[in-house]
């Protein structure tokens, strides 16, 4: 509030002040007078209060507006945070539940070109087991050998099918029915969701 309006508003009621004690003495007393003179002084009185609070509360707005700014950014902050953290874990959830069982190089016996009961098929096949569980896929994790063993199993017995098969989307499904069955069977709990192959390739 600038300087000039504080000093109007305070010889204003000065003023009213002054009139409504010369009509209390009785300079023509009025009842419809008084109350003029009492709304004039109930007037500059309020517009002096709200005045003195609008510039109180102006003078901390500035502050209370930063808190609120930094209120928000650290519920925002919180937020985000929360939600990295989620993402977090779904995400290491995800990737202790597939487990890569490395790679296998296999000759498979009695497999030709084409042509049953002939050798000389090489198998290069690298597997990943996908569970139901980020716990299962951390046991298997932590017995990878005796589960690399099952692999090599379940595909050197292939006898079968010739290399024409295994090129085949329903050759490369048995081999991963044989590998999903074999792991399967390990587990002291849990299940077998998929196998992926990284690698595949016969020669």
């Amino acid at each position: 509030m600038a300087e000039s309006q504080k000093i109007t508003r305070l010889a204003t009621l000065k003023a009213g002040f002054r009139e409504f004690f010369q009509v209390l003495k009785g300079g023509g007393f009025s009842v419809r007078r008084a109350l003029a003179v009492i709304a004039v002084i109930l007037l500059s009185g309020s517009l002096a209060l709200t005045g003195w609070a609008l510039k109180r509360v102006a003078s901390k707005s500035p502050k209370q507006q930063q808190k609120l700014e930094d209120c928000k950014e650290m519920k925002c902050t919180l937020a985000v945070l929360e939600r990295h953290i989620q993402e977090k874990e779904a995400i290491e959830a995800i990737r202790d539940s597939s487990v890569n069982l490395g790679e296998f190089e296999l000759a498979l016996v009695g497999l030709g070109n084409g042509e049953r009961g002939q050798s000389g098929v090489l198998l290069e096949v690298d597997v990943s087991v996908q569970f139901d569980s980020a716990e299962t896929g951390r046991w298997v994790s932590s017995n990878l050998a005796p589960i690399r063993g099952l692999v090599v199993g379940s595909i050197s017995t292939l006898t079968n099918l010739t290399k024409a098969d295994l090129m085949t989307l329903e050759g490369k499904a048995i081999i991963r029915d044989r590998i999903r069955e074999r792991v399967a069977a390990t587990l002291p709990s849990g299940k077998v969701k998929d196998i992926y192959f990284n690698k595949y390739l016969l020669r």
